[in-house]
């Protein structure tokens, strides 16, 4: 929800072209880069290192709320999980990258989010690595397959 204001205040101080929003973000913020592209249709690429964007059920292993705090966090995470909003995500410039050996996240995440784009014939502008030596931290060559992902789709 913050992503709006952080995009004004570039504006108000000449910061970056608002014509071309990117968003990148590694393990929760991961997970925050697809929904927020689910949610603001502005945002022309995203690259989510360790996430996904079934907020619901990654809830349940990744951060799980207390019993009394599940149906708050369920109603609150609707507008950005992937299980009501994934076709927002097709045709968009995706980039999903993930450690096969990651403990803390699942690499599935990342899995389920490309199969469900490529299910929809929305994965033209997607681009998914499963490392299969990576486990829950972003590498030198990931990030820079992130950058050059980025510099491709946000010209």
């Amino acid at each position: 929800e913050e992503v709006p204001s952080l995009v004004d205040a570039c504006g108000e101080r000449g910061i970056g072209d608002l014509r071309c929003i990117g968003a990148f973000g590694t393990s929760m913020g991961g997970f925050a880069v697809a929904g927020a592209m689910m949610r603001y249709p502005w945002i022309k690429a995203g690259a989510a290192f360790m996430g996904g964007g079934y907020f619901a059920d990654a809830m349940t292993y990744v951060h799980s709320p207390c019993e009394s705090e599940q149906l708050n966090c369920l109603a609150n995470l609707r507008d950005y999980d992937a299980q009501h909003h994934v076709a927002q995500l097709a045709g968009r410039a995706l980039f999903l990258w993930h450690g096969a050996q990651d403990n803390v996240v699942s690499f599935r995440e990342s899995e389920r989010l490309r199969d469900s784009l490529v299910a929809l014939k929305g994965a033209e502008h997607l681009s998914c690595i499963i490392d299969p030596h990576g486990g829950h931290k972003i590498t030198s060559p990931s990030v820079e397959a992130g950058v050059d992902f980025m510099r491709q789709h946000l010209q």
